[in-house]
């Protein structure tokens, strides 16, 4: 008997290189606060405008999450990722030229539909470029794109703003996409088999699309992957976001320190990624990593805004809020793969993630703030993770369950 043909090894040169997309599509987040002051100063925005420059991602992912997934699907992954980082370099570049708020918020909408077509579509040809057995490990470290991009241009903007002011900022950021769009697309020729099932957007192709995004919606397990990313994500966003203006006000932080903590904070999500894909890849668990995740979150929030303690362990905590919190993206991404109602939905199954990690982005910050607003203290703001880390333990123990969850 004829012995199988070895399956290719891991390209991880090209694992990387996406991760690498999405970490210069996430400098557009992280690009954003520190500038606020500078925005609104030089284009006469109130701070509700402000709010928008910085959300506007968020809304273009929840609203189109699914729909990009599927569009991954169907054109093919490659094309839609080269296609996302176009719009995203030339969205920051209109927005270095925008002459007044409209303009701008047209652009960063540019930008943040380019951000969610790259981040559905590189899971779909990072599953190509790896082995069967490495996909938990390749999915970790995708996992660390956002933390890492977020984190890195949130400390570099201000030496930036400072020389070349906003604007160039902008410019910059364009430049960079651009010219990562055409590396990646030289350095990954070899996964460009992927002409996509259709070509055209006729009505045979949205009746594709369709009924891709229906499945995938009627199946459980992108479903409850969606939920408990929606919680985690909405907790991450409503702690971290939270944490330097509780830092200033509450315990009285210089401002350039508890920015800096805060983007240290953030930067403990990667590792915590990449050891909860060592862990999954040497057999550990999915289910235990998202129970001690949300857990870990949950009482952490808690000493941080409610128990009297030294500032030094606040800053511990908040540490170990994104470190230990970093199991749970990469437990929830690298089970995609095997939860997808079908092989060629794992698009659309990455794109309702993503839209539900949108949602999270959007609704955690200002539950949060309006329990905080409500009560007077900050003592209360915890009230939100707590629930949403019990929501999300449920919702891991549901994901344990389910035949291929891996739990």
């Amino acid at each position: 008997m004829a012995e199988a043909p070895a399956q290719p090894a891991t390209r991880w040169r090209a694992v990387a290189l996406l991760v690498g997309a999405g970490i210069v599509t996430a400098f557009q987040v992280g690009k954003v606060p520190a500038a606020v002051p500078v925005l609104r100063a030089e284009l006469g925005i109130d701070l509700v405008t402000a709010g928008w420059v910085l959300s506007i991602f968020n809304l273009v992912g929840a609203a189109i999450g699914v729909v990009a997934g599927a569009m991954a699907d169907n054109f093919g992954p490659r094309r839609l990722i080269l296609a996302g980082l176009a719009a995203v370099a030339l969205g920051s570049a209109l927005g270095g030229l925008a002459p007044g708020t409209v303009a701008l918020l047209a652009s960063r909408t540019l930008e943040g539909f380019g951000f969610i077509v790259v981040v559905v579509s590189a899971p779909g040809l990072i599953l190509r470029a790896t082995r069967a057995r490495d996909t938990g490990l390749a999915f970790a470290f995708w996992g660390t794109y956002m933390p890492i991009g977020t984190a890195t241009m949130l400390l570099a903007t201000p030496y930036v703003l400072d020389v070349l002011g906003w604007r160039g900022l902008w410019a910059i950021n364009a430049a960079l996409v651009a010219a990562y769009a055409v590396i990646l697309a030289h350095a990954t020729r070899e996964l460009r088999g992927d002409r996509g099932r259709r070509r055209g957007m006729n009505r045979e192709v949205r009746r594709a699309l369709r009924r891709d995004v229906w499945a995938t919606l009627r199946a459980p397990g992108p479903v409850l992957l969606t939920l408990c990313f929606l919680t985690y994500t909405g907790s991450f966003i409503a702690v971290m976001g939270f944490l330097p203006t509780f830092l200033i006000e509450d315990r009285g932080i210089d401002p350039v320190i508890a920015a800096t903590i805060t983007a240290f904070a953030i930067v403990c999500n990667a590792p915590g990624n990449i050891v909860a894909g060592w862990l999954l890849h040497h057999g550990a668990s999915r289910t235990l990593l998202i129970v001690i995740s949300c857990v870990v979150m949950a009482a952490s929030a808690v000493g941080i805004y409610t128990l009297d303690l030294p500032d030094g362990v606040r800053f511990v905590l908040a540490f170990a809020f994104a470190g230990i919190g970093g199991l749970l993206p990469a437990s929830v991404l690298g089970a995609t793969a095997d939860l997808a109602p079908r092989r060629d939905l794992i698009g659309t199954a990455n794109g309702l993630l993503m839209q539900g990690s949108a949602i999270g982005q959007m609704i955690g910050p200002p539950i949060a703030a309006a329990i905080v607003a409500a009560t007077g203290t900050w003592t209360t703001a915890p009230i939100y993770v707590v629930v949403a880390a019990a929501l999300g333990v449920v919702f891991a123990v549901m994901i344990g369950r389910l035949k291929t969850g891996g739990g």
